[in-house]
């Protein structure tokens, strides 16, 4: 704008304008020039204000959504230990955390915690086989919602009584182990496949089963973070 100024006054000028002439289109133009100025400058701060508007709206809107999902957590976590039960080794100065709906008298997979003072809750992972007959088992199969997962062989306890067999594998989780109860507990079908010597027999995780492994694994998580 000032540019442009300078060069009308410079034709009035050359033209033969007399100086009341440029000087009165000189104030005028300067007139505009400093409005437009004021302008520009409304708007820079318009645009300025409604950027800053926008990003306080937008961290308003992050730090709410937080609250929320932090509260949505906490209620969680509040869920999950209220279906934990207690039981506290004195010997071994061992708390444990079991889901107290549990069927303990039947094939399944479930999950509890140990926790100690002074140390880090663990967690351990319990794979339950009864039947009417000896299958030694030596090895399973996870079928994830069609995901076939082999896990190496290993060791089974057994005992017997009232005509009932039971044999069972209970170790300490490991991430990978973690990792696959996540998966199970996600999941729409999960058949557990225990390889015997001579044969084979599946179970298919029920729906209580997924709930006691969700509830224990949240109430891990939450002992975990008060460490």
């Amino acid at each position: 704008m000032k540019h442009l100024i300078i060069v009308i006054i410079a034709l009035l000028t050359l033209t033969g304008s007399n100086q009341e002439e440029v000087n009165t289109l000189k104030a005028l133009l300067q007139a505009e020039q400093q409005k437009s100025e004021k302008l520009e400058k409304e708007f820079d701060e318009l645009k300025n204000g409604t950027s800053e508007k926008i990003i306080a709206e937008k961290k308003a809107a992050e730090e709410k959504a937080k609250l929320a999902e932090s509260k949505r957590k906490e209620a969680d976590t509040a869920k999950a230990m209220q279906n934990l039960t207690t039981s506290h080794d004195k010997v071994n100065q061992v708390t444990w955390y079991k889901y107290k709906y549990a069927s303990l008298a039947d094939t399944r997979i479930s999950a509890y915690i140990g926790y100690r003072e002074g140390r880090k809750p663990w967690l351990r992972q319990d794979l339950f086989y009864k039947s009417d007959s000896w299958l030694f088992v030596r090895s399973y199969i996870f079928l994830i919602d069609g995901e076939r997962i082999d896990m190496p062989p290993t060791k089974f306890e057994r005992d017997n009584g009232s005509g009932k067999i039971w044999e069972w594998e209970d170790k300490m989780a490991t991430e990978t182990d973690i990792a696959i109860l996540k998966k199970i507990i996600n999941s729409k079908e999960t058949i557990i496949r225990f390889n015997g010597d001579k044969y084979y027999d599946d179970h298919t995780v029920t729906s209580s089963e997924k709930a006691g492994l969700k509830d224990v694994l949240t109430g891990y998580q939450a002992l975990l973070a008060t460490q």
